[in-house]
């Protein structure tokens, strides 16, 4: 992820949330105050500037046959949303 701040805002676009502030937004990652809670994640204790990096483990770990499994279980979902279907790594 190059820019965060664009693809978030990107994503308050498609909400219609083009004006919406981003004060969470620093250049070096997200700023989370205290009491961000969010029950599961195990982000929700950290407290600060936390760096946003681009993560394509869960790509290259998944084997061919969970992929199929994915794309078969959601392509309806990928055909009405304008996906394409990539078996790259």
């Amino acid at each position: 992820m190059s820019s965060p701040a664009s693809e978030i805002r990107k994503i308050m676009a498609l909400v219609d949330k083009n004006d919406a502030a981003l004060p969470f937004l620093s250049p070096a990652g997200v700023e989370l105050p205290d009491g961000h809670l969010l029950g599961g994640n195990p982000m929700r204790f950290q407290i600060g500037v936390v760096p946003l990096e681009l993560d394509e483990e869960w790509r290259r770990g998944m084997g061919i046959f969970k992929k199929l499994a994915v794309t078969i279980v959601t392509f309806p979902l990928l055909l009405a949303y304008g996906y394409g279907i990539s078996w790259r790594r």
